[in-house]
């Protein structure tokens, strides 16, 4: 009996070794496991330590919630499993809690908050396995994400398509505003005999108004709507309305001058909703076209500025009152209206049916963005201020400029060339005329010869505004022309006393500076503008910049009007000048600060953390 336990537990001894020798021998056998030839299984360092992950995955790459499916993860000492190897090499101490036992813990797949890893190459993949490769460090992770993110965000592809579609659009909405412009003042005339100048001047400013409290509304709406389709056909609708009116204003004989404000101001909310058609280009090009797609813009502005007084020229013919079709007069004046409704009706049928807008920016928390692309937030800097400012305090200049010559200039040529109210009409119909068409060739040029891209926005703005200046220099009544104001129509006293100019000098002045000063500086401004914002939605900043640029040319016909009735055109192109100089101390102090928006340097801050010692 003493002998049995003996033999129980020598039996059990070889057991042992006779298993134990079984299991080295298959430990040394070969794993027979179908494994990416290139497959990296990282050693382990005393800086930087490895863990390999293993998952089971079905034989279609099943991802759940971020995470594939039947995840478990398996210690670096534990056996590989024939189905698929993950292999990261990253230092897990910046997610994962260092307690006394374990230094460093791996972090474990099934963790609820798992890292993100931006765009993880894949190395090789065959049927049931795959492996890609990680960053380093977390502080490798953070920059490669940061990076890509600005990229993503200040970086898109252009959309032309949408760009030459809202080019179409811009060309028709602006035929229909400019049909007016050389009109108003003999149309008012015809139909209110006690309208005066100062009455035509609060016209004017009624259309403006109505522009500087429409266009920050606008603005405000299509950010909120993310997109300009709907904000834009509204203030279409409004145009069909306003154009209705101006046909009809004959049938308020002794109110004529009421009726014309109202439709004016209805006109001129439509016209802040329609400010935000140029801004499109603002968002659907790409920074380095974005010259190219305002030029574009601009262009197709010019040319509808030239097209619209072509259609009151080409109407001349019908004259004063026409033919009566019911309570609607078809003559040289309202014919316009009627072929503006056929064009807006045409522009909402392209935004309802054949435009498809580019996506904004999607606005994540406050002060930041987020890509359309990758779904990455990052915060911006807050835009200069002061580099805003002059952006707009340039367009209010601009537009005050603008809105004089367009209220005083049929006043102006009818005094300064005694012409008739046809031949006013007509004149002032030719000079706008061949400055749109000089405008778009200058701008095709333009885009063609790629000019946009060489020359810096402020070396633009400045050229333009000097050309401007150089009109006003060779337009004003200097005492070595020969003769006076011979007027039928000028009653003032400084009438007699005025030197008039040859009215080929202001044809040739006028056609140069609105055709190539104002478009210069049209799209060297925009595009300043819009840089100086950065990429965010840019909506209620530019409806900000239309309500004060209204506001300038709310002043601007009020005071000029009054300016040019009492002291005639040498004070206000005085007045004119000193605006303009104005301007051009300011480009000069704030010439470094009107620059594009700058992101942080996210490399040098990471490589500073990196390498805090140094």
């Amino acid at each position: 009996m003493a002998d049995e336990p003996t033999a129980n537990s020598h039996a059990k001894d070889v057991n042992n070794t006779h298993e134990r020798a079984r299991l080295l021998k298959r430990a040394d056998r070969p794993q027979r496991l179908r494994l990416p030839s290139t497959l990296y299984i990282p050693e382990p360092s005393p800086c930087t330590p490895c863990s390999v992950f293993s998952f089971d995955l079905p034989n279609s790459p099943a991802v759940v919630k971020g995470r594939p499916r039947f995840a478990r993860s398996v210690s670096h000492g534990s056996a590989l499993t024939p189905r698929s190897i993950f292999s990261f090499e990253t230092a897990f101490d910046f997610a994962s809690p260092k307690t006394p036992r374990t230094p460093r813990t791996p972090i474990s797949p099934r963790t609820p908050k798992t890292p993100r890893f931006p765009e993880l190459p894949t190395i090789e993949e065959s049927r049931n396995s795959f492996s890609f490769g990680v960053p380093a460090s977390k502080e490798e992770t953070s920059t490669e994400e940061n990076t890509s993110t600005i990229d993503s965000v200040t970086s898109r592809d252009t959309d032309w398509k949408s760009i030459r579609m809202i080019m179409v659009v811009i060309l028709l909405t602006r035929i229909q505003f400019t049909v007016y412009f050389a009109s108003l003042w003999p149309f008012l005339q015809e139909i209110d005999g006690d309208a005066t100048m100062q009455d035509y001047a609060i016209i004017s400013a009624a259309y403006s108004i109505g522009i500087a409290g429409a266009a920050p509304l606008f603005g405000y709406w299509s950010n909120k709507l993310g997109c300009i389709r709907i904000p834009s056909m509204s203030s279409m609708v409004l145009m069909l309305t306003t154009n209705f009116m101006y046909m009809f204003l004959h049938n308020f004989p002794g109110y004529g001058r009421y009726a014309m404000g109202v439709a004016r101001f209805l006109a001129g909310i439509a016209a802040g909703g329609n400010s935000l058609l140029p801004t499109y280009w603002t968002y659907a090009a790409a920074p380095e076209d974005r010259s190219t797609a305002a030029a574009l813009f601009d262009g197709a502005f010019c040319l509808g500025i030239a097209l619209g007084p072509g259609f009151q020229l080409i109407f001349s013919p019908l004259s004063y009152p026409g033919s009566t079709v019911g309570p609607l007069q078809i003559n040289m004046y309202t014919m316009p209206a009627i072929v503006a409704n056929i064009l807006v009706a045409v522009s909402l049928i392209i935004m309802a049916f054949f435009f498809k807008e580019a996506p904004m920016f999607r606005e994540g928390k406050r002060d930041s963005v987020v890509s359309t692309d990758t779904q990455f937030s990052i915060s911006l800097p807050p835009f200069d201020k002061v580099a805003v400012f002059c952006c707009i305090f340039a367009k209010m200049v601009q537009m005050f400029i603008y809105a004089n010559m367009e209220t005083i200039g049929s006043m102006y040529t009818q005094q300064m060339f005694d012409l008739s109210r046809t031949e006013t009409t007509q004149f002032n119909s030719v000079l706008v005329s061949l400055s749109g068409f000089i405008g778009f060739a200058f701008l095709l040029t333009y885009v063609w010869t790629k000019l946009g891209k060489r020359v810096d926005n402020r070396v633009g703005v400045l050229i333009g505004v000097l050309v401007c200046v150089a009109f006003l220099f060779s337009t004003y009544s200097w005492p070595f022309y020969p003769g006076n104001i011979e007027s039928d129509a000028c009653h003032s006293p400084w009438c007699a006393t005025t030197p008039r100019i040859p009215w080929q000098l202001y044809a040739g002045s006028y056609v140069v500076v609105f055709g190539v000063g104002f478009a210069m500086m049209n799209v060297h401004l925009a595009a300043m503008y819009s840089g100086v914002l950065g990429p965010r939605r840019q909506g209620t900043m530019h409806g900000i910049n239309t309500l004060l640029a209204s506001c300038s040319r709310v002043l601007g016909p009020v005071a000029v009007t009054d300016m040019f009735w009492y002291f005639g055109p040498q004070v206000v192109w005085i007045f004119q000048f000193a605006t303009w100089a104005v301007l051009l101390a300011a480009l000069a102090v704030f010439h470094k600060r009107l620059v594009p928006l700058e992101f942080p340097q996210v490399q040098d801050e990471q490589e500073e953390v990196k390498n805090p010692d140094q």
